[in-house]
């Protein structure tokens, strides 16, 4: 049942509640579909363009890219690859710290942008770190080259 105020409530769950004086403010349910006896939707999109979309969420994880940084500086990623923001991060098991250049000069150990060891991570596209118009460059303190994760937009 939908209420004045274009909220989709379910009969069974939420009586009494969906008129204009008690809206169902209730998180949307999320459950495997065809497990509600009585039909109700169990969740809810609010879509750009301002309508509803109803139905099972697809669920995808795209994962996050990778790069190999070595122990000689080179170009992590290309001036303009990203827009808004990156997180650039070691994995969990690295054992050296990466640094990074913003100005797309060749990166040195010990200066720059830290991105620690051990899982650490660094965001690039901040107040305190804009995002560069260079390339970034980067480099391993490490005795052989480290992989680092990549994920922004």
């Amino acid at each position: 049942m939908a209420s004045a105020q274009g909220i989709v409530t379910s009969a069974s769950q939420d009586a009494g509640c969906g008129s204009v004086r008690q809206p169902c403010l209730r998180a949307p349910v999320l459950a495997a579909p065809g497990t509600r006896a009585d039909g109700a939707v169990d969740w809810l999109q609010l879509m750009p363009w301002g309508g509803l979309a109803t139905g099972t969420p697809a669920m995808t994880y795209g994962g996050s890219a990778s790069a190999t940084v070595g122990t000689s500086s080179g170009t992590l990623f290309a001036a303009g690859a990203y827009i808004r923001t990156v997180l650039v991060c070691t994995l969990p098991s690295s054992a050296a710290n990466v640094w990074l250049r913003l100005d797309g000069g060749a990166a040195a150990t010990n200066a720059g942008v830290p991105v620690f060891a051990g899982g650490g991570c660094t965001t690039i596209g901040t107040a305190a770190l804009p995002m560069p118009t260079a390339a970034v460059t980067a480099i391993t303190d490490g005795a052989s080259s480290q992989t680092v994760t990549l994920a922004g937009g």
